[in-house]
């Protein structure tokens, strides 16, 4: 896999005012695919997690109390907001609700988030941090993940 290369550069890594032989190259390319692939890889992971959560919770009762499916809105919102996540964010496990939204749920040591994702732009939150401290909430999710979610998830690293 080939560096892209920076806008209005010739070569992938620096300005056209510097060069590299392709000795030098070489290591910063793996460094690159290397980099890429474990981001990829995170990606992939937790949208193949949503994914089987989908499929999990697609029919009417699927929990066995009555539990409505996952809404298309709910699935959508989930897809984009794993795309904003922070490269340094841990893979949640992620699953359906009995109302039909998506939960994401991280845990480490005493502390544990969940956040649901309804379809309808917010994101409702729970958290215990360190086993003492106690957090919920709703805050809006439109074209970023809300700054508290992320200084929450920010204890999870």
């Amino acid at each position: 896999m080939k560096i892209p290369p920076i806008p209005g550069s010739t070569s992938p890594i620096v300005t056209q005012s510097a060069s590299f032989s392709q000795l030098e190259m070489e290591p910063m390319s793996e460094i690159y695919n290397s980099l890429y692939s474990a981001v990829t890889y995170k990606k992939a992971a937790a949208l193949d997690e949503l994914n089987k959560a989908a499929d999990e919770c697609s029919t009417e009762n699927w929990d066995g109390y009555n539990a409505l499916p996952l809404t298309k809105s709910s699935y959508m919102e989930s897809f984009e907001f794993i795309k904003m996540l922070p490269l340094w964010t841990p893979l949640a496990s992620i699953g359906g609700t009995p109302d039909g939204e998506v939960a994401f749920e991280w845990q480490h040591g005493h502390s544990a988030m969940i956040l649901t994702l309804s379809g309808a732009g917010k994101v409702v939150y729970a958290a215990i941090l360190n086993g003492r401290r106690k957090f919920h909430g709703e805050e809006p999710f439109i074209d970023e993940i809300p700054t508290t979610i992320t200084d929450f998830l920010n204890e999870f690293k």
